[in-house]
């Protein structure tokens, strides 16, 4: 858990000041909670939203869901203790999360990805594919369609070493800390992102508006000018 979270009061709400876009209480109750933020023991209940995900990462066959094919069976319980904790988190803070594990940040869908690293090391032949790249020898010899076997040059296996990501920043886990020891400093970029989508929404909604005004105007003009031709036209 990282330490000294709590914000140096100031008089100046300037943007090198953390969160400034949060009111003095929001920023007291964040602050609060993501100073307190615990990760379950292995043994603990799991929350609600953890143990239905749970069935859906066992059968990922059909769709590959958050977290499907990117963590390790062995990782998969740390992972679910670390986004409980998230996820009681930011209950606290009266943010939602969906049944799909989609975080919901002041009213903004943060896009959060969570992997497991991997080690590539060379592909050790296995018995099967030593007999296919004898049959491929022997056919080859005798047909010139033979078609050799395609037979992976590396191996990619499962560390145990954790990375999450938060739009462009990742967390990960290194020799000074593991991921659990920087939830606090997640949880704040979580909220930093949520305040970058809300200004980048707001932009979009505001250009919708004024090529809407834009059009409205266009087609006003329009009408007035076909009732002044109208207008010359008519004998009187």
């Amino acid at each position: 858990m990282i330490e000294n979270l709590t914000e140096a009061k100031s008089h100046n709400n300037t943007l090198s000041e953390p969160l400034p876009f949060l009111s003095e209480q929001e920023r007291n109750c964040f602050y609060k909670i993501a100073n307190s933020i615990q990760i379950p023991g292995e043994r603990s209940k799991a929350h609600p939203l953890i143990s239905t995900y749970k069935i859906i990462v066992s059968e990922w066959n059909k769709s590959e869901p958050f977290l499907a094919g990117v963590i390790s069976d062995q990782s998969l319980p740390r992972v679910y203790r670390i986004l409980g904790a998230l996820i009681q988190g930011l209950e606290k803070l009266g943010c939602t999360v969906t049944n799909k594990l989609t975080f919901i940040i002041r009213n903004e869908e943060i896009p959060l990805e969570i992997y497991e690293l991997q080690d590539k090391a060379e592909h050790i032949t296995t018995k099967q594919e030593e007999a296919e790249l004898r049959r491929y020898e022997e056919e080859r010899k005798r047909y010139a369609w033979a078609s050799k076997p395609n037979i992976r040059k590396y191996d990619y296996m499962f560390n145990g070493r954790l990375c999450i990501k938060v739009g462009q920043k990742s967390f990960r886990d290194h020799k000074a800390a593991n991921v659990e020891n920087q939830l606090g400093e997640l949880f704040i970029e979580m909220y930093k992102v949520s305040e970058l989508l809300r200004k980048e929404r707001k932009a979009r909604e505001a250009e919708r508006r004024k090529r809407e005004e834009a059009e409205i105007l266009r087609l006003e003009h329009r009408k007035c000018y076909e009732m002044e031709v109208e207008r010359t036209i008519v004998p009187t």
